[in-house]
């Protein structure tokens, strides 16, 4: 099974890449990214780009927010 990892570039455009390891990965057009600290560096473009913080999913496993009787 591949890990697949989402990632935000600096445009806002999505971009998808299969990891090979922690620290690397290559996007559907083959492109290498290198894990730089926080921030994924393209090596073939420059272009940078941060993990996308899925926010569609999060609020399904969100804790309710119990009524507070006073």
């Amino acid at each position: 099974m591949k890990k697949v990892l989402i990632v935000t570039d600096d445009n806002g455009s999505e971009v998808h890449m299969t990891l090979e390891n922690w620290g690397s990965g290559v996007d559907r057009l083959f492109r290498r990214w290198v894990r730089e600290g926080e921030v994924w560096r393209c090596l073939e473009t420059g272009r940078s780009a941060r993990q996308s913080q899925n926010k569609r999913f999060s609020s399904l496993f969100r804790k309710p927010v119990r009524p507070s009787f006073n």
